[in-house]
């Protein structure tokens, strides 16, 4: 699949009827594995990965979720700025997702993480987390998240708003 992104299945109904066959957990499979082993591919699959979750919209959210889970592996591999460019893309995107699916990423993304955050992803999980509200299921790696970008000096330093964003989350885990 990621080598032909130009033949991808684009309709909404191949995913609908391919969530259904038993064949999907074999190709999100094959997927993952290439996530894992060929690093180099990263961009064409989250391009797949995309074209999947546009396709799906609010429909199969535990298709939606491993599809995600790829995207998890992708970050956990290094692949950091092009997951949360993804995240962000689609989260904010023609796919509109659902807010329930955006914080079980984040919530995700919040366990295989850990301090000293980027500036880049400590940015983009907070516009996420500010698009999505905050993972609560992950509230001890929320916490720990919060707390190192309050403590953080960044250069360029976090926005204002991200700043303040923060403060209220912080608040609201104490």
């Amino acid at each position: 699949l990621p080598s032909h992104p130009h033949q991808q299945p684009r309709s909404q109904a191949h995913y609908e009827s391919a969530y259904t066959s038993t064949a999907t957990p074999l190709y999100l499979r094959l997927i993952a594995l290439v996530a894992e082993g060929q690093p180099l591919l990263a961009q064409r699959i989250l391009d797949v990965l995309t074209a999947a979750l546009e396709c799906l919209c609010k429909s199969a959210p535990e298709l939606q979720q491993q599809i995600l889970g790829i995207a998890s592996v992708l970050l956990r591999n290094g692949h950091v700025e092009e997951v949360m460019l993804f995240a962000d893309q689609w989260a904010n995107g023609k796919a509109h997702p659902d807010p329930s699916l955006v914080r079980h990423f984040l919530s995700t993304v919040l366990r295989i993480t850990e301090p000293p955050y980027s500036h880049y992803f400590a940015s983009a999980v907070i516009r996420l987390m500010s698009h999505a509200g905050e993972p609560m299921d992950a509230r001890e790696n929320l916490v720990e998240f919060v707390e190192a970008c309050v403590y953080a000096e960044y250069d360029p330093p976090l926005s204002k708003e991200n700043r303040s964003y923060l403060a209220e989350i912080s608040r609201k885990l104490h």
